[in-house]
C-alpha cells in the first residue's frame, strides 16, 4: 500500500497537537499552585483549611458554637484590616506624597492587624480548654509549622 505525502504531513500534524496536548496537561496537572493543590487533597488555606488540619470541625458542639460565636466578630476585623490597607494604598498613591499620612495609616494597619491576632487567640485560648490533649495537639500543627517541618520562609 502506497502512503501519499499528503498523507504523512496530516498524520504528522495530528501526532504533533496530540503529544502538545498531553504534555501541556501533564505541565497543568504537576505544577498547580500549592494552594489549589492543598484544597484539592483537604486542606488549603484560609479559614476553612484552618478547620480542616485543626480538627476543630469535628470537635463537638461546644468548639463549633465558640467557631461560630467568633467568626462574625473576625471577620468584621478583616474588613477593618481591609479599610485600613486600602487607606495605605491611597496614602501611598497620594501626590503630593504626605510621609505623615503614610505613616498613619500603616500605624492604623498594625493596630488593626494586632487587635484581630489577640480575637483569634482569646478565641483559640477559649476553644482550647474545650479539647482533650490529642484534639490540642492537633490544633498546634494546625496553628504553626515547628522548624524543620518545612522550608524557612523567603525572605525579602
Amino acid at each position: 500500500m502506497k502512503v501519499g505525502v499528503k498523507h504523512l504531513w496530516v498524520m504528522l500534524a495530528a501526532s504533533v497537537a496530540l503529544n502538545l496536548f498531553c504534555l501541556g496537561w501533564f505541565a497543568a496537572r504537576s505544577n498547580l499552585p500549592l494552594r489549589a493543590r492543598m484544597q484539592r487533597e483537604g486542606g488549603g488555606g484560609g479559614p476553612r483549611g484552618f478547620l480542616h488540619r485543626s480538627g476543630l470541625r469535628e470537635a463537638g458542639p461546644e468548639v463549633q458554637a465558640i467557631v461560630k460565636r467568633q467568626r462574625a466578630a473576625l471577620r468584621d476585623q478583616s474588613r477593618s484590616i481591609d479599610e485600613a490597607r486600602r487607606h495605605t494604598q491611597d496614602a501611598l498613591s497620594a501626590e503630593p506624597f504626605d510621609p505623615e499620612r503614610l505613616s498613619q495609616s500603616f500605624g492604623e494597619v498594625r493596630a488593626q492587624t494586632a487587635s484581630m491576632q489577640a480575637a483569634m487567640h482569646k478565641a483559640l485560648e477559649e476553644v482550647a480548654g474545650k479539647l482533650n490533649a490529642a484534639q490540642r495537639k492537633r490544633l498546634a500543627d494546625a496553628l504553626w509549622h515547628r522548624r524543620g517541618d518545612h522550608p524557612d520562609p523567603p525572605t525579602l
